[in-house]
């Protein structure tokens, strides 16, 4: 039983560290190095100083999160104009 348990720990632990959740020294890192290993999963990096916080509170984030599956009442047609909604819907794209 003690095996099983020191066993999973270890197994744990190794993984832990090998996602990047504590780096060598024990100590999470920073957003920085978060954003650069996921958002660069999906696409290029953007520098956050490129938009203001309200920008990417109210429109970049939410619209990202419904791509990954998050839940949100908003569309990300919203704040598209018209000609893009009528391009993308004739195009049979939907989001």
């Amino acid at each position: 039983m003690k095996k099983g348990i020191l066993l999973a720990t270890f197994l744990i632990s190794i993984w832990w560290v090998s996602i990047g959740l504590i780096d060598a020294e024990g100590i999470p890192p920073d957003g920085k190095k978060l954003a650069l290993k996921y958002c660069q999963s999906c696409h290029l990096f953007t520098e956050p100083a490129l938009l203001d916080k309200k920008t990417w509170m109210n429109s970049v984030l939410p619209n990202m999160g419904m791509r990954l599956g998050i839940k949100n009442t908003a569309t990300p047609l919203q704040e598209r104009a018209q000609e893009e909604e009528k391009i993308l819907k004739a195009w049979n794209i939907s989001l």
